[in-house]
């Protein structure tokens, strides 16, 4: 089975790792092309062959408890992410079922460089009496 994402991935990794502090996979463009199976090999690859390099899976998740309990399984238990990114809007419940592995890392999103962000994150709002 070819696994040309997968591959790429490797040519920079094996170019790149004595440079890096970790690698960040985003999570989506694997799964826009069904190509989570090389998402598993790439992080897998990271892990044997540099195992001093953290994986943070860039995924960015934010839902309510029950899901995010899913969500946390997914990085850290089937793809055996070192951490993974949050999205605290919906509450700090999001975060907990992250947080609870305690040896694993949480990155909690809480201001972002796209310039569209500002016109949520710089928005001025004052409560009405």
């Amino acid at each position: 089975m070819e696994q040309p994402i997968f591959e790429f991935n490797k040519a920079i990794i094996d170019a790149t790792a004595d440079l890096v502090c970790s690698y960040k996979p985003q999570a989506a463009y694997y799964h826009a092309y069904g190509a989570e199976d090389q998402l598993a090999s790439t992080i897998d690859y990271i892990r044997t062959q540099y195992p001093d390099i953290p994986v943070i899976l860039d995924s960015k998740r934010g839902d309510i408890g029950s899901t995010a309990s899913q969500y946390a399984i997914e990085a850290f238990e089937r793809y055996q992410a070192d951490a993974v990114t949050v999205n605290p809007y919906m509450g700090i419940d999001t975060i907990e079922p992250f947080s609870s592995y305690a040896d694993k890392g949480t990155v909690v999103l809480c201001r972002t460089s796209n310039p569209g962000a500002a016109a949520i994150q710089n928005l001025s709002v004052q409560q009405a009496d």
